[in-house]
């Protein structure tokens, strides 16, 4: 099936997806820099590693300076 029809699936809407995490964990970052801060991770799966950033109640401009800070730094 492709992801189209089985987002048509009538029982699609009620789906529960336990996702969990196998490993997670806070990470101390910022030392220097107003920090310490806490940021919470979680790795789910394996395989080629994927980064996603989540980052709430920030406005855009500090997001888009922490998102790459963060990339630079888990990329090098």
């Amino acid at each position: 099936m492709t992801v189209a029809e089985i987002q048509k699936y009538p029982e699609y809407p009620y789906t529960n997806w336990p996702l969990e995490a196998k490993k997670k964990g806070k990470l101390d970052v910022a030392h220097g820099r107003g920090g310490p801060l806490k940021i919470a991770y979680e790795v789910h799966g394996e395989g080629p590693i994927k980064l996603v950033v989540c980052i709430l109640g920030r406005s855009l401009l500090s997001s888009l300076r922490s998102i790459r800070f963060s990339l630079h730094v888990c990329l090098l």
